[in-house]
Formats: C-alpha cells, structure tokens, sequence
C-alpha cells in the first residue's frame, strides 16, 4: 500500500510541475500577444497628426501670396470695363487637357 501511495504522490506531483511550466508558457505567450494587440491598436488610432502638421506648416505664406495676387488682379481691374480685361493665351487648356484623355 505505501508503494501506490508513494507511485500516486509522485505522479501528482509531477503533473502539479507540468502544470505550473505550462502555466509560465502561457503567460509568457499571452504576454507577447499583448505587447503585439497594444502595439497594432496604436498603429490603428495613430491619427498622424505629427505628420499633417509637418505637411501644412508650409502653406500659410503661399496662401497669402496667393491671395496678394489675386487682390492685384481684381484691384487693376475693378474701375476698368470688362471688355478691356484680355484673357490669357491658355484660354482653353482646360478643354484642351480634357480632350486628350
């Protein structure tokens, strides 16, 4: 009887060890899963916006040449007759450009 009884306590015992390294294993695994989802949903809600704001931090002065101009044009033209506004040579080149497609 104490040969089973120590045949049993040694094949618990040895199942309680597997378990516990199984357990370490998963962990371990689930751990590395985790780092990846935490990873990849902060890829997912990344809104780029470091690199919008690089794109637009350039365009102010642009934009208010753009629109110095545009005021130059209608200012030379605003007294004038709209006849005497001459269009310029690429009148057309939106048609043009169509028409090649």
């Amino acid at each position: 009887l104490a040969t089973v009884s120590a045949v049993c306590l040694g094949v618990a015992v040895s199942g309680l060890f597997n378990a516990r390294t199984k357990s370490h294993q998963s962990q371990a695994t689930f751990k590395i899963f985790q780092t990846e989802r935490d990873a990849y949903e902060g890829w997912l809600t990344d809104d780029d916006q470091s690199n919008i704001d690089c794109a637009v931090q350039p365009l102010p002065r642009p934009a208010m040449r753009a629109v110095g101009e545009v005021l130059l044009v209608v200012t030379a033209h605003f007294r004038s007759n709209a006849g005497d506004v001459v269009s310029p040579a690429g009148k057309n080149v939106a048609y043009y450009l169509i028409n090649t497609v």
